[in-house]
């Protein structure tokens, strides 16, 4: 989700000019004096690689290598907000009520990794992960990202920060020898105990920007990685 006036922007390694179709799922959101307002993400509310206002969510890259391929700043590009298609979702101004996070986050540009890499590949020992996690409804932010670092901990992989609203998680890992053909389906695993079904998981290095002390923020990984687990207990899965 994303506030109106929320700044976004998406990087990739384009491989190959050419005419790409890139769409992005979710809402914008809105707090009005009666409640909080929602509509669907349209590309007319995302500027493109060349840095136009997009009309479809099918563009033409003239360039390859690593580049922002969709953006937004300030609430910019705008369009009349009667072609959205709000719809209230909260009935007071507040802030969205169950947001949840843990740990420190750490610095640095999210660059995606590929399909090729995520079947083939594995993490690397000495490099950070961001994991973005789409569900279909999470009605305990908190329990569900305790649940999800305990899982991963019992699979010897440590979480340095995590985040969670009614529908996403967002996680930062950190790399060990682990394959992502076994990593990434154990998301869903996970949170299948406490009945989440995941619809998207994307994965992103941490990549340049990072300074050195940020590498020192595992330590608070491990701290709270040692302390969850005694706070909550995942129930066995009797198959």
């Amino acid at each position: 989700m994303l506030d109106w006036d929320e700044s976004f922007s998406m990087q990739a390694n384009v491989t190959s000019s050419g005419p790409q179709r890139i769409a992005l799922r979710g809402y914008v959101t809105e707090r009005r004096p009666d409640g909080l307002y929602a509509a669907p993400l349209l590309p007319q509310l995302f500027y493109g690689a060349d840095g136009t206002q997009l009309t479809s969510w099918r563009q033409y890259i003239s360039g390859t290598g690593s580049q922002t391929i969709l953006s937004r700043s300030g609430g910019q590009p705008s369009i009349p907000k009667e072609e959205l298609y709000w719809r209230r979702v909260g009935n007071t101004v507040s802030a969205p009520v169950g947001m949840y996070s843990v740990g420190q986050r750490i610095p640095g540009s999210l660059q995606p990794l590929s399909q090729v890499t995520l079947s083939t590949g594995e993490t690397e020992k000495g490099k950070y992960y961001e994991l973005h996690i789409d569900t279909d409804g999470i009605t305990d932010p908190s329990k569900a990202v305790e649940a999800l670092i305990v899982g991963l901990r019992n699979h010897g992989v440590e979480t340095v920060w995590a985040s969670a609203d009614a529908r996403r998680i967002n996680i930062q890992i950190a790399g060990s020898p682990m394959a992502w053909a076994a990593l990434i389906p154990l998301v869903p695993t996970i949170l299948s105990v406490l009945g989440i079904v995941v619809t998207l998981v994307a994965v992103y290095v941490i990549f340049g920007g990072v300074p050195g002390w940020a590498f020192g923020l595992l330590a608070i990984g491990i701290l709270f990685l040692t302390i969850v687990p005694t706070l909550i207990k995942l129930p066995d899965r009797r198959y």
